[in-house]
């Protein structure tokens, strides 16, 4: 069984993942700065434990009290690649947009429609309040470029 097991677990690791390694492995350059190569050890070290114990990678994440579980190597993967791509912004996306749920299998709750519903009202209120204060000081402004053109006008010279 323990064979089975071993032939198993190298089938899925020899695909991507060993491409994962290599490159990590290979790119070691000083051209990164001190934080990019920290987190390319940490992904590192990561992945070659998970390898080394013949376990696949289990990562749990947490949005708005909703667990998520992820399980494999193509989940990690996929994940931690949208980790890299979006940055700041991937807490934002995975909680909202419809896309990035869909790649892992993750159904909408109706607490984030309510959120994502209620973000939409909030923006067009305020790009309301934006368009009345800019429509004010541009009538200001108006007002105050046509008195200074009068008042140019009937200076006597």
């Amino acid at each position: 069984a323990r064979v089975d097991e071993e032939e198993e677990f190298v089938e899925i690791v020899d695909s991507d993942v060993m491409e994962v390694l290599e490159a990590l492995a290979k790119d070691g350059t000083k051209s990164k700065g001190r934080k990019e190569r920290k987190e390319q050890k940490a992904r590192f070290r990561e992945i070659l434990g998970t390898v080394q114990s013949m376990e696949t990678p289990k990562q749990f994440l947490t949005v708005d009290d909703e667990r998520h579980t992820f399980e494999g190597w193509p989940d990690f993967l996929q994940l931690a690649n949208l980790r890299n791509t979006l940055k700041t912004g991937f807490l934002a996306h995975f909680n909202s947009n419809e896309f990035v749920r869909t790649m892992f299998n993750i159904e909408t709750s109706e607490k984030s429609k309510y959120a994502e519903d209620q973000s939409a009202k909030v923006k067009h209120i305020r790009m309301a309040e934006f368009h009345d204060n800019s429509r004010g000081r541009y009538d200001s402004r108006k007002q105050n470029r046509k008195k200074k053109n009068d008042f140019y006008l009937h200076m006597d010279y």
